[in-house]
């Protein structure tokens, strides 16, 4: 964790899997933690990935999408890291 940045890294010692989804385009996937640190690096926050991610959405670009609309997937299993736990 890098100024309370989620790593990669973190993600995969937890999560196998993480999944993303988008509530504006509707598009979703799941996509193995190993193979994005391999990409990223384990030290990379999910931007890159993100960045990635949406480089095909047809909302990304659209000049007819209003600005703060266009497609941003989220990644709800965070919520399941660790560090997102109630403490006790």
């Amino acid at each position: 964790m890098a100024d309370g940045i989620v790593t990669l890294g973190e993600i995969g010692e937890t999560l196998p899997m993480l999944r993303g989804v988008c509530d504006r385009c509707g598009r979703e996937g799941r996509y193995h933690t190993a193979k994005l640190i391999a990409k990223y690096g384990a030290g990379a926050s999910v931007a890159p990935f993100q960045d990635d991610l949406t480089k095909d959405c047809p909302r990304r670009n659209d000049p007819t999408v209003a600005l703060g609309h266009g497609c941003a997937p989220l990644f709800p299993d965070l919520l399941l890291l660790p560090r997102n736990q109630p403490r006790s």
